[in-house]
């Protein structure tokens, strides 16, 4: 029994709208602006030790034009369907935990770094079930979007590795889910 599915999108917004939204990220993120929450109203499983990711949502227009690129490639299909739009940084040491989605019947990760070396941490695991010793995973490369989909079950267990200290810049990406939760 699979608990969940991946599917694997490349090339999901243009290159150059997805390149000003990683530098509006890092403009925003050390201009001393106060846009950003972090992960530490996060609730469960999700508020182990970790540094902090950083955490915002997009305008309205950014969010639309973000998600209009996602319906054109098939990737979201139902215009009907409120999503939350949110840009999420995350710091040296920061990570997130193992986990599932089981709340939602989706999600989706695009990834804005252009240059991101696996020696930085930051990869996408996954298993199907929780126990699973199989672990499987994904670097996250530029433009390049994960969509989880949950069947009847509880969704696919996933973590985001450690971001090194050595990493270079913070790890960028925009995170979607539906407004509205499944019922559990």
């Amino acid at each position: 029994m699979s608990a969940g599915m991946l599917k694997y999108y490349t090339d999901v917004l243009e290159p150059q709208f997805a390149k000003a939204l990683f530098k509006e990220s890092l403009d925003l993120f050390t201009s001393g602006e106060r846009v950003w929450s972090s992960n530490y109203h996060w609730q469960g499983p999700l508020t182990k030790d970790t540094f902090p990711w950083y955490i915002r949502d997009y305008d309205k227009e950014t969010a639309d034009k973000i998600l209009n690129a996602l319906y054109d490639k098939g990737i979201l299909t139902d215009r009907e369907k409120e999503y939350d739009v949110m840009n999420y940084v995350g710091t040296r040491l920061s990570y997130i935990p193992w986990h599932n989605d089981f709340t939602w019947d989706e999600a989706v990760t695009i990834y804005l770094n252009e240059y991101w070396h696996e020696d930085w941490g930051g990869l996408f695991l996954y298993k199907d079930e929780h126990d699973s010793k199989e672990i499987m995973g994904y670097q996250p490369t530029f433009n390049t979007a994960v969509k989880q989909e949950q069947g009847e079950t509880l969704g696919t267990w996933h973590t985001v590795t450690l971001v090194s200290v050595a990493s270079q810049c913070p790890r960028v990406s925009i995170q979607i889910f539906p407004k509205e939760r499944k019922n559990v």
